[in-house]
């Protein structure tokens, strides 16, 4: 298989343990491509990115800390001969081209409430797609069951969203993503109000998943 039927499988869920397992340094080196355009696309418009974001390089680290805290919650559960940091790191990056999508100029084509709300299905569609993806990797390389597998890929996504709307991160990403305009009035109470929902879902769901981890950590200790 070539490194692009790779690519696609990986993104089209037709992937299975045995290929991901054999995911190598031209994977990875694909994969960081992919990750360092997206991140590029994602906030070339945005005047208030830092150099960094504007670079791609600002995606780059993330995509390293997101694949470690994916590891890590899949550590001790997940096929101990499957799950290695490295195979995630690739499957991590090759999961970056849907992203793309945050990159088209729709502000240019149509008129700003439009505009906005197209971004924002973006934003949802993309979010979905690549959370879709994580739960496969849990439950296929992983070789986890359907609630091991769920009680996984919950915990990552309630961290990110947690530290993302403590940190005060929430309404800049929504902002740049979704085309918002923050000193508009009506859009600083929705950009408020998606922060504060997300903040309080990401505790109630996160802490309920977290009990759930680690009942299934000691089960999995207690059974080798």
């Amino acid at each position: 298989m070539s490194l692009l039927a790779d690519a696609r499988d990986t993104l089209l869920f037709r992937i299975d343990a045995e290929r991901i397992k054999r995911f190598g340094w031209s994977h990875l080196a694909l994969g960081l491509l992919f990750t360092w355009i997206v991140g590029i696309g994602r906030w070339y418009d945005d005047e208030k990115a830092i150099d960094l974001q504007q670079l791609g390089v600002g995606s780059l680290l993330y995509v390293f800390v997101l694949a470690l805290v994916i590891w890590i919650f899949g550590k001790g559960i997940a096929n101990r001969r499957n799950w290695r940091y490295f195979t995630v790191l690739v499957y991590v990056t090759l999961t970056a081209p849907p992203a793309i999508i945050y990159a088209l100029p729709v502000e240019k084509f149509f008129e700003l409430d439009i505009a906005v709300k197209i971004n924002l299905w973006f934003l949802a569609f993309v979010a979905a797609w690549r959370v879709a993806l994580l739960v496969r990797l849990y439950a296929v390389l992983g070789e986890m069951n359907r609630l091991q597998t769920a009680i996984c890929a919950t915990l990552p996504v309630s961290l990110i969203i947690f530290l993302i709307s403590s940190a005060g991160f929430a309404n800049q990403i929504v902002n740049a993503m979704g085309g918002l305009r923050k000193d508009e009035p009506q859009n600083v109470d929705f950009l408020t109000r998606i922060s504060g929902t997300a903040f309080l879902l990401s505790i109630a769901v996160g802490t309920t998943a977290f009990i759930l981890w680690t009942a299934e950590q000691v089960k999995a200790r207690k059974s080798k």
